[in-house]
């Protein structure tokens, strides 16, 4: 009988081939030959495609819904800050505005921003914004720590916003855009509405400080664990054309001048 030859590529995979192997396990995220040296050393690598696309979208929506949780909190909790820290009602809706100016004000550069880091980068760097906003807030022994808290809030919603967003037009086919987003908002505003009875209710066991703290911690997590269920786009999206790449940049850049 003759020896079946074997290469040095199929010896180091116990004689099957990478070709093989990537068609015989189509659920990993992607072939072991067209990744980089990067790549290959991240967790996220182990997990399915699938996994990472809806991995990284329940994150981001749940740093959104936080995000909208602090827009509208200060409404709620009020009277106990108030009392607490002795503020006018002057001083509390400049507290709430605070919030609302720098969010606004923030939304190009944060897209210029996402554009030149990437949506894991950015929504990880604005996660964490957010949450020590949400910290500075929570911990606040005056007004002025608590209008930083609440600018800080704003400034890293305004990059989750625009992420999350870019996230979508990336990951998600264009005929289930617009399902996609109507849920995006639809779970985001989810976030204002425990901000209203819900919180009124946790203030019968929990102070104030210990509502925006939780919330805060549950940001901090979530913004960590997109270093591990977050990438910037599928594999095949980098794979794409020139051409295809210009159009999705494109939207993109219209979706800003919009806003």
């Amino acid at each position: 009988m003759t020896a079946m030859k074997s290469s040095p590529d199929n010896r180091s995979l116990g004689g099957v081939a990478p070709e093989a192997l990537s068609k015989t396990f189509p659920t990993q995220c992607y072939s072991y030959d067209n990744i980089s040296e990067v790549e290959k050393s991240s967790l996220s690598c182990l997990i399915p495609s699938g996994g990472l696309k809806w991995g990284g979208w329940c994150l981001l929506i749940s740093i959104f819904i936080s995000g909208f949780f602090f827009r509208f909190a200060p409404a709620t909790l009020s009277g106990s800050m108030q009392q607490e820290l002795s503020l006018t009602a002057t001083a509390l809706g400049i507290v709430a505005s605070m919030h609302f100016w720098v969010y606004t004000l923030m939304q190009v550069p944060a897209g210029i921003y996402t554009d030149s880091v990437g949506v894991r980068n950015g929504g990880l760097i604005g996660g964490t914004v957010t949450s020590i906003g949400a910290f500075c807030f929570g911990f606040a022994p005056n007004l002025e720590v608590l209008l930083v808290g609440s600018a800080l809030m704003g400034l890293g919603l305004s990059a989750v916003f625009v992420v999350l967003m870019t996230y979508n037009a990336t990951w998600f086919s264009s005929d289930r855009h617009s399902l996609i987003m109507g849920t995006t908002m639809l779970l985001a505003a989810l976030g204002s509405v425990i901000a209203q009875r819900p919180t009124a209710y946790l203030l019968s066991w929990l102070s104030w400080r210990d509502i925006v703290l939780f919330f805060g911690s549950l940001t901090f997590v979530a913004s960590a664990c997109l270093v591990v269920f977050c990438r910037d786009a599928p594999k095949r999206r980098q794979e794409r054309s020139p051409k295809a790449k210009a159009t999705v940049r494109q939207l993109l850049q219209g979706n800003r001048r919009v806003l």
